[in-house]
């Protein structure tokens, strides 16, 4: 077990030791001037009526004008998300985010669910825990990268309701790439594997990330037949959802090889017709690790159609 994941460990009511906060503050160069920043293990139920903890950071600017929830892609936690939180913190928006169970800092094993039931109770049991937060009224915003995406929208769904603000999906989830030839592929493994060796594609064109990628110490090396599974019963039970009145605004890359952006882009614009889109010929599926100069196209386009009046304070 890398030392990181035993932060997970420490007793709920308890301190975290401070040398393993700072050091995996340092690792993930999440260190900003100014910025208040705290960890909270919380409680989740789990499959079965099992518990697993899951890890909450919050990050606090020196002036907060609203809150945001923000949910990371699978194989993802926290620490890769350090661009999209400056952003956010830039906007005066406090930052909750957390790492989903069988991801990052969280219990679980890793990479695995056996419904994305599972992240929503997680989700759930993460807003009620942020509301009780002082200085937190109500999540303003939500973000989601790719399978984050997929469990904010889903959130919305079963729980018939609408984001007070904002939902900004980053390359969500709706169905895989090339899943017309790899469904049969994974019903075949299914009959005779549990997991299969993960393979890191170049998901961003940025190679300092893709070099940090390759060494993080909180990414799974597998794929668990049960996460495609699940995966799979969502698919089917979000595309029989009726056309929703929210309207996300929606970032999604042309060269994305992780996700079926163009069946997706026709899903999602049936579900959400009044949804705003900014499409991207040059990025792939990492967008919130993307290029520079594709972060600032995106933050820019933000900007001007996501966050109103908090996008002043950038």
């Amino acid at each position: 077990m890398h030392p990181f994941k035993k932060l997970i460990q420490a007793p709920i009511r308890e301190p975290l030791p401070q040398n393993r906060v700072t050091e995996y503050m340092d690792f993930y160069g999440l260190n900003m001037p100014g910025v208040a920043h705290a960890m909270y293990p919380l409680e989740v139920s789990a499959a079965q009526g099992a518990e697993q903890r899951v890890m909450v950071q919050t990050f606090a600017p020196p002036e907060v004008r609203g809150a945001v929830l923000m949910c990371h892609g699978y194989y993802d936690h926290v620490g890769l998300y350090g661009h999209l939180i400056r952003y956010l913190l830039g906007r005066g928006l406090l930052v909750v985010a957390f790492d989903q169970p069988g991801h990052g800092l969280a219990t679980g094993e890793p990479a695995h669910i056996d419904s994305f039931d599972e992240y929503i109770a997680a989700l759930t049991a993460v807003e009620q825990f942020a509301l009780k937060l002082q200085g937190v009224d109500e999540l303003t915003h939500w973000v989601g990268q790719s399978m984050g995406g997929a469990i904010l929208m889903e959130y919305f769904a079963q729980h018939n309701r609408q984001p007070v603000g904002d939902l900004v999906l980053f390359a969500p989830l709706v169905r895989p790439h090339a899943w017309w030839f790899n469904r049969w592929v994974f019903a075949a493994a299914r009959l005779t594997i549990q997991a299969k060796k993960r393979i890191l594609t170049r998901n961003a064109d940025n190679p300092e990330f893709l070099a940090f990628l390759a060494q993080d110490p909180l990414q799974a090396d597998l794929l668990p037949v049960s996460w495609v599974q699940a995966m799979v019963d969502w698919t089917n039970r979000f595309e029989t959802y009726p056309p929703s009145p929210i309207a996300p605004r929606i970032i999604q890359g042309q060269l994305d090889r992780t996700i079926d952006w163009q069946y997706n882009l026709e899903r999602l614009g049936r579900l959400y017709p009044q949804a705003q889109w900014l499409m991207l010929p040059e990025a792939r599926h990492h967008l919130v690790n993307e290029s520079a100069a594709l972060r600032a196209t995106m933050f820019s386009w933000l900007d001007e159609h996501a966050f109103g009046e908090f996008a002043a304070t950038g």
